[in-house]
Order: structure tokens, then C-alpha cells, then sequence
């Protein structure tokens, strides 16, 4: 048996506390591996991250504005041909052969 009150109104010295909520479309956000360091710490969304965890714990100071402008970063495969022979081996045959050796591995492994 469980018991059960019904609190017509709140406490006496019950204070309603603001409710603050950042919606973000996707978790990639916060990896941010894109970026020329790779992660959240050296990636182009870590202001606006922090701008938001500052506006969630109520340090409007600390939120600040503006942006930083992304560069848009290349490799040169045709100036390098070992780098161009590299990439090739490895989308071809590399990883291809890795997973193809893991999937016999499970076949034979769950046949015997």
C-alpha cells in the first residue's frame, strides 16, 4: 500500500527556479573532427559551445559574440605521388583486406 498527498499549493518558502534548454540538431557538434586539431578543443564550435553552457549556468558575461571564419584545407595528392599511391593502397586494398580477414576470422571462429 503505498500513501498519497495532494499538495493543493506550493510550500511557503518554495521559489519557482528559470528553465534554461539549448536545442542542438546533432551530437557532431560537439566532436567537431572536421577541424584542423581534430575534437572539441580545437574545433571551429568550441565559442559557440561554451557560449551556451555560460547562458545555461546564468553567465550572460561570459557569453560572447561574433565568429571565426573556417579555412578551407586541401591536400595536394598530385604534387606528392607516394602520398596519391598511399591513399589508393589503403582504399583499395588495406582496409578492404582487414575487414575481409576479421569476417573469415568470425566465420571460422562460429563454425567450429
Amino acid at each position: 500500500a503505498t500513501r498519497q498527498e495532494k499538495i493543493d499549493r506550493p510550500p511557503e518558502n518554495w521559489v519557482p527556479l528559470a528553465t534554461r534548454l539549448v536545442v542542438l540538431g546533432s551530437g557532431s557538434l560537439l566532436l567537431d573532427s572536421s577541424s584542423q586539431g581534430g575534437g572539441f578543443l580545437n574545433g571551429n564550435h568550441r565559442d559557440f559551445v561554451m557560449n551556451c553552457i555560460n547562458w545555461l549556468v546564468e553567465r550572460e558575461e561570459l557569453v560572447s559574440e561574433g565568429g571565426v571564419r573556417s579555412q578551407e584545407r586541401r591536400i595536394d595528392l598530385a604534387g606528392n605521388p607516394s602520398l596519391r599511391q598511399f591513399v589508393f593502397l589503403a582504399a583499395v586494398l588495406i582496409f578492404p583486406g582487414i575487414f575481409l580477414a576479421l569476417g573469415v576470422c568470425v566465420y571460422f571462429l562460429r563454425r567450429s
